[in-house]
């Protein structure tokens, strides 16, 4: 129990910095200030005097040096600038900055229907979601600023409107600014839903592995992106029965699961066995409903020493413990009928007194019991993933955790460019 809390912790704190970074992008209004390159002793004048001189070939001038004070104010440490400039025809704003080992260079034009058009050549990509009205392209970091420029104004000349002419750096900061904020504002109405595709996106086909998990833990804690606390869900159906849960591994890695707590109402404990390593939520979640379902709807006492229980999703009580808030049923699905659990009663070892009412699937059933567990939960409305043996799920584990470092520096690394 103490491993699995431990993981599961991780998970949680992983997904919290994930969501404190996506709500610092979001709540960031930047503040330029011009400054001189030369107060920046360590500055790359190569990167930024070298783009300088080939956005000016393709007819972008530099407007100067900026240091955003909002941005210096929380990370004194970057000790950052961006440049900032404008092409001749009016038509096109750029901005490009180097950021430790990450480089971004930025163009952005404003159509007079209200969209934006925006290329981005970077070495980091935040892959937080846009207003829909932004049409954002990312180009690979090997691309020479001269094809950024062409391929930018290939896509403004495509989009079948006028750009808005910019006359000169208020204009374009105006322009900055505005587009900040009516992103912020898109961001901040998707809330939590910004996080599952934000995260598909940068994970791809490792998402079911890594980022399932961070997501399933961001949902289940909407006060991290509120700063409230969750707002008390009323119970239904006569509320939640008090349990406590009592967990170890067994010599294969496979988890053990009591309960403590139905004594208080004339019944045996309950308890799982060989329950697959991902499968901790999910059997503490069907312990719950076969508790409640007992104490509510089973009157013969004692109980028979091999009772088979039909459960529906009228017997998931909310708020539930082991399902995401506000998320309930977190999944769909197409198959017909209750969900089906036989209760043996069974002792703590082998030859031990029976005490215990061990959770097992129907006699009639075919298949492993973890297939059991998985479509039981799913019937029920939780999303139970597919079950992984103990050293698949320690290595899904170890690479979320790698993830982390590179999405919750995400935001520094960006420095508000690609919004």
């Amino acid at each position: 129990m103490k491993e699995l809390s431990e993981i599961q912790q991780q998970i949680d704190d992983s997904a919290r910095r994930i969501v404190e970074s996506v709500r610092t992008l979001v709540d960031h209004r930047t503040e330029y200030r011009l400054v001189r390159a030369d107060d920046y002793p360590e500055y790359d004048a190569a990167y930024y005097d070298g783009t300088e001189r080939d956005l000016a070939a393709e007819g972008i001038a530099s407007l100067g040096d900026f240091d955003d004070e909002t941005f210096s104010r929380t990370h004194p440490d970057k000790n950052v600038f961006v440049r900032l400039g404008l092409a001749a025809d009016a038509t096109t704003g750029a901005i490009w900055f180097r950021l430790g080992t990450a480089t971004s260079l930025a163009l952005q034009s404003w159509l007079e229907d209200g969209r934006t058009i925006i290329t981005v050549r970077s070495s980091t990509e935040s892959a937080v979601p846009n207003r829909p009205e932004v049409a954002l392209e990312r180009v690979a970091p090997q691309t020479s600023v001269r094809d950024v420029v062409r391929r930018h104004r290939s896509r403004v000349a495509a989009a079948g409107a006028l750009p808005r002419l910019l006359r000169g750096l208020e204009d374009l900061v105006a322009a900055y600014a505005a587009d900040e904020q009516a992103s912020a504002a898109f961001r901040a109405g998707q809330g939590l839903a910004l996080f599952e595709p934000m995260l598909r996106k940068k994970l791809g086909d490792n998402y079911e592995d890594e980022g399932a998990p961070l997501v399933e833990s961001i949902l289940a804690h909407p006060e991290w992106w509120t700063g409230e606390a969750p707002k008390p869900v009323a119970p239904t159906g006569g509320g939640p029965i008090n349990l406590m849960f009592l967990a170890s591994r067994e010599h294969d890695g496979r988890g053990y699961f009591t309960t403590a707590g139905l004594a208080l109402h004339g019944l045996p404990d309950l308890q799982m066995r060989a329950v697959a390593a991902n499968h901790c939520r999910a059997a503490r979640f069907l312990m719950s409903v076969v508790a409640r379902k007992l104490v509510r709807d089973v009157a013969e006492r004692p109980l028979p020493a091999n009772l088979e229980l039909e459960l529906t999703r009228a017997d998931v009580a909310l708020p539930a413990e082991f399902v995401s808030i506000g998320r309930y049923p977190e999944v769909e699905v197409t198959s017909e009928g209750p969900a089906r659990v036989r209760l043996v009663l069974e002792g703590f070892n082998t030859g031990s007194e029976p005490e215990l009412l061990h959770l097992v699937p129907p006699g009639d059933r075919s298949g492993s019991k973890d297939e059991w567990l998985r479509d039981t939960c799913r019937r029920l409305g939780q999303d139970a993933p597919p079950p992984l043996p103990l050293d698949a799920f320690d290595a899904q584990m170890e690479a979320a955790r790698r993830k982390d470092a590179e999405l919750t520096d995400i935001v520094a690394q960006e420095f508000g460019v690609d919004l």
